[in-house]
């Protein structure tokens, strides 16, 4: 059988096998196919590489931006409620200094009367 896939080259009479031929042909063919499939199956890998790249650095930079924006909602929360407090204590204080300065005032007035209570009757001595 061997001798069925054999042919002499007309030039020189070297005896070539065929079926070598046809499967190193065979064998090329597969391999380019294969290899160019490998070609685009690389460049749709790198693409969807640089895409989910670039899909994280926009994540990232949303997730920052979405940060500073809780960031400054919660400071001016805080200053809100530090506002809200300060305002309560600063009345509470009125309030407190209020009652004290009317305490101050009758206990002043009720001293006042006193004096003039007993100033009254050493006056009406002299006249």
């Amino acid at each position: 059988m061997k001798e069925d896939t054999q042919i002499k080259c007309p030039n020189c009479g070297t005896s070539i096998d065929v079926q070598d031929i046809l499967a190193h042909q065979l064998e090329e063919e597969i391999k380019q196919k294969y290899q160019s499939q490998i070609a685009v199956e690389k460049k749709r890998y790198e693409f969807e590489q640089e895409k989910l790249k670039r899909e994280k650095a926009e994540f990232l930079e949303k997730k920052k931006q979405e940060n500073e924006l809780f960031q400054e909602r919660l400071e001016n929360q805080l200053k809100e409620g530090k506002k809200e407090i300060e305002s309560k204590l600063k009345l509470k204080l009125k309030e407190e200094q209020s009652e004290q300065f009317d305490a101050l005032q009758k206990e002043l007035n009720e001293k006042s009367e006193q004096i003039k209570s007993s100033i009254e009757p050493r006056l009406k001595l002299k006249n």
